[in-house]
């Protein structure tokens, strides 16, 4: 049987350092997970004890636990305000915000992957995600108003969605599928496209349903 898991986050170690300067916090700035247990009182008291083994044997170096409700609700909070931290990396720029999900399998391979590629960039790009689900988001700090910021950005947008759909993601976990990545669902839903045309179609054959969005027509 496996651990009553609610909900699990993720925060790189960039998010942290942005997070840190817009809380005026101390935080350990490296990846940061928040981890939510859900059932009884005796099951969660056992997944507990069974996910912080596994937390301190896969090296860990800090465990906070919420002992209340208003615990779990700052430690909530930190998270919450994640995009807001991270545009406040760049003030005045709110850049773009993009997600993939992968398969939990391939994730710390998609992870490790676009984050090199970005290494090799001068954009910031915090890294933070709902990762218990497979999906993380990156949001991509470039000034629009700026040519080669603004190509990097989109590269970088664009490698995400194709590693995401190499290791059997998808394009989008919540971000952007109708509009900035309707160029994608060809390659991620093959023939189903054509079919989900149709059926759009048939409901509504003036296009006054979300006008433009996935289809043109």
């Amino acid at each position: 049987m496996g651990l009553g898991l609610q909900r699990i986050d993720l925060a790189d170690d960039l998010q942290m350092r942005a997070i840190n300067s817009y809380r005026q916090a101390d935080l350990p700035e490296v990846p940061t997970l928040w981890i939510e247990l859900a059932g009884s009182e005796a099951a969660v008291a056992h997944d507990l004890d069974l996910l912080t083994e596994l937390m301190r044997d896969g090296g860990a170096s800090r465990i906070e636990l919420a002992q209340s409700p208003d615990d779990a609700k700052r430690l909530w909070r930190i998270r919450h305000d994640a995009l807001y931290a991270a545009r406040a990396l760049r003030p005045g720029i709110k850049g773009l915000s993009t997600d993939v999900c992968v398969p939990i399998s391939r994730l710390a391979e998609c992870i490790s992957a676009i984050k090199a590629e970005i290494a090799q960039t001068d954009l910031l790009a915090p890294l933070v995600g709902h990762v218990g689900d497979g999906n993380f988001h990156l949001v991509l700090l470039f000034d629009p108003t700026d040519p080669d910021e603004t190509a990097t950005g989109r590269r970088i947008s664009q490698r995400l969605v194709e590693m995401a759909l190499s290791l059997d993601g998808t394009s989008t976990g919540e971000h952007g599928v109708g509009l900035d990545k309707k160029s994608y669902m060809a390659a991620e839903h093959g023939p189903a496209l054509g079919l989900m045309r149709r059926l759009k179609q048939a409901v509504d054959p003036k296009g006054i349903m979300n006008p433009g969005k996935i289809f043109d027509t």
